[in-house]
């Protein structure tokens, strides 16, 4: 028996779930309308004055960014119960519109026995869904690694 909220395929739900998760670690929505240049200056600004980067480290973080998301998520990389190096946060936080990575970063440190390196990979938007550096999409493997 179906539920209330009628019929429909299940893949389109669960596409639609995917999309609801995808999007804001992706930038999708109100974040891209700011535009990259404006929102890569704004995080480079940000990093520099109050998250106190240097300036090569802040355009590693800000570089691509549609947002001020990853100055804001290093700064909560920081807070005494994550606490990254610099070089840890800069990359979890990477291309992110938010501090989701750190959410992610904190949750997966504390139910499993996962090293920093792994959760890295993990919770990095931009190791997890092979960014560039200008947080643009890379070209995804042709097929799957050990397929003929």
């Amino acid at each position: 028996m179906r539920g209330t909220h009628g019929g429909g395929s299940g893949f389109m739900r669960l596409f639609g779930v995917g999309l609801a998760v995808a999007g804001p670690l992706l930038g999708v929505g109100s974040a891209r309308a700011q535009g990259v240049g404006e929102g890569a200056l704004a995080c480079f600004q940000r990093a520099e004055r109050e998250v106190s980067l240097t300036e090569e480290q802040a355009l590693r973080l800000c570089r691509g960014s549609w947002s001020v998301g990853p100055a804001e998520c290093y700064s909560a990389s920081q807070a005494p119960a994550t606490f990254l190096s610099t070089e840890n946060a800069i990359e979890l936080c990477r291309c992110a519109t938010s501090i989701e990575p750190v959410n992610c970063f904190r949750q997966a440190d504390h139910d499993t026995f996962l090293d920093t390196m792994e959760i890295l990979q993990l919770c990095s938007p931009s190791v997890a869904y092979a960014l560039q550096m200008d947080c643009q999409p890379g070209e995804w493997p042709r097929r799957p690694y050990g397929w003929p």
